[in-house]
């Protein structure tokens, strides 16, 4: 879901209702991840993940084992100790039909308030993008950058579709079509990062140094009455 924007879980037990994945495709593809293994950390809080380098995925039809198999593609052809690597470079190629188009969605969707393909993470063939011409020409943006995210950024916000007036077009208008630029409540980070400029107070928060501010926080266990 994160890196492909697909939803696969349905087709965990039976072949998918609403999308081309079957129960092979499923297991198959966690093949790549099989042989990965977790043990604690001297640290409590932290758990190390490494590779066993042991460890088969199984159809649950035959109880065969299943060579990992990417998504809508054969199998792998394994010629590294690590199946995850693999996998990486599979996900970041660009003849990859999901990675570039799931990214531009979802920053399209961050920026706009709304992806093309709504929700950002759900790709099937019975959800399709509301502007599939646009969403191509994004993710062909995003692969001639080289993945980088700035120069796809500065696109959107310097198009005329972005700078919008909120107002609705029409009586009704939802702005699902982007006819209207959707307005947001600033995130929490962003918020707090505002108070304390205006009120020029800096917020500490633990184990990060001094003047750090929310918008840098990337560890969830970090407390904050205000967040």
């Amino acid at each position: 879901q994160v890196f492909l924007g697909v939803r696969i879980q349905c087709a965990q037990c039976h072949n998918h209702p609403f999308d081309q994945w079957t129960i092979e495709d499923y297991h198959g593809f966690t093949g790549f991840l099989t042989q990965v293994g977790y043990k604690p950390s001297h640290d409590p809080r932290e758990l190390v993940v490494y590779n066993k380098g042991v460890g088969e995925a199984e159809s649950p039809i035959s109880g065969q084992p299943l060579a990992p198999r990417y998504l809508g593609g054969g199998e792998a052809k394994e010629d590294s100790v690590d199946r995850r690597a693999l996998l990486a470079n599979w996900i970041t190629a660009d003849d990859n039909p999901f990675f570039a188009r799931n990214i531009a969605n979802r920053v399209w969707g961050q920026l706009m308030g709304r992806g093309i393909v709504e929700p950002v993470d759900d790709f099937r063939v019975s959800n399709p993008p509301s502007h599939p011409e646009l969403l191509d020409y994004l993710a062909d943006r995003l692969r001639a950058a080289g993945y980088r995210l700035k120069p796809l950024i500065r696109e959107i916000a310097s198009s005329r579709v972005f700078q919008l007036t909120s107002e609705a077009a029409y009586p009704g208008d939802d702005g699902r079509y982007y006819t209207r630029f959707t307005p947001r409540r600033l995130r929490a980070e962003t918020l707090l990062d505002a108070i304390t400029d205006v009120t020029e107070a800096p917020e500490t928060f633990p184990r990060m140094a001094a003047g750090a501010r929310a918008s840098a926080i990337v560890d969830g266990a970090i407390s904050n009455y205000f967040l």
